[in-house]
């Protein structure tokens, strides 16, 4: 899931300074085809910026930012016992989790939700998991290294 934020300096600078996952790919538009599939006008700043863990193939621990006016983003209930009826969970790897786990708690942008455990089934494995609300409110899920 990508996170959807008004606020892009904030959650890039927890995502990519606080959590150090590094960016691969940085684009901004102010008229580009997202604009046309959402039907946002031609400007407000469209950002769409790809950040990877530590997951050693192209497709696995990376986390999308996008900058979308405040106007179009729905907020996500910070309510823990609550999900929304969308996609509604970012996750990543690390190999790394306890960092991972200490940077949350001691950032203001993030509020943990649940502390590390490992989980049995499938695609975890026995890795260990944690999940916490971001900047934006987003719910995000940091995995262990599932990868064989």
């Amino acid at each position: 899931m990508p996170v959807a934020t008004p606020d892009y300096a904030r959650s890039r600078a927890f995502y990519g300074e606080t959590l150090a996952i590094t960016p691969v790919l940085e684009s901004k538009s102010n008229a580009g085809p997202t604009h046309h599939a959402w039907g946002v006008p031609a400007w407000p700043l469209y950002r769409l910026d790809i950040l990877k863990g530590d997951a050693p193939d192209p497709g696995l621990g990376a986390m999308e930012i996008h900058r979308v006016d405040a106007a179009y983003v729905d907020p996500d209930s910070t309510d823990p016992a609550h999900f929304d009826g969308g996609a509604c969970l970012a996750t990543f790897t690390t190999t790394d989790l306890d960092t991972v786990v200490a940077a949350v708690h001691k950032s203001a942008h993030a509020r943990p939700l649940a502390e590390p455990r490992a989980i049995a089934e499938t695609p975890y494995r026995g890795a260990r998991t944690f999940c916490f609300l971001g900047p934006d409110g987003e719910r995000v899920e940091v995995c262990e290294t599932m990868w064989a």
